[in-house]
């Protein structure tokens, strides 16, 4: 009979183990599950967060100095891949591409004032937000007035 009853402990030992373990594997899986949607949710919120600061050069009228300054803050942000595009009174037609978008990169920096593509600081610029098919924003466009 002491052995039996050995046995059953045994027995019932195994089998909450089996259950504990199990129950871990369930809650270690949920947890993961719900990890990977917070992220997403958080992605989501940050792009929402982020997209006003872009918006606000849609239609707006800037300085050539703005132009400059959102230039210089998206030019190497790798976190922000925007392409920024500039269209000059000298060359109205013409886009120059500045950003981390594209074959177009050109380095603002080495812009002379007699260039087609010079950005005159004290000009004004009308901005217009660029968009993709699923509405992510992907550059601003900003043309000399």
């Amino acid at each position: 009979m002491e052995n039996s009853l050995k046995g059953l402990i045994l027995a019932a030992g195994i089998v909450i183990t089996c259950l504990v373990v199990g129950v871990g594997f369930y809650v270690s899986r949920e947890a993961k599950s719900a990890s990977v949607k917070a992220t997403g949710q958080i992605n989501e919120i940050t792009s929402e967060l982020d997209e006003p600061a872009k918006v606000m050069y849609d239609g707006a009228v800037v300085s050539g100095r703005e132009v400059l300054e959102v230039i210089e803050k998206y030019y190497n942000d790798p976190t922000d891949a925007m392409l920024i595009k500039v269209a000059t009174l000298e060359a109205p037609e013409t886009y120059t591409s500045y950003g981390t978008v594209g074959e177009e990169k050109k380095n603002y920096t080495q812009t002379k004032q007699n260039q087609t593509d010079y950005i005159n600081p004290a000009g004004k610029f009308l901005g217009k937000v660029d968009r993709n098919d699923s509405k992510t924003i992907t550059g601003i466009t900003f043309i000399q007035q």
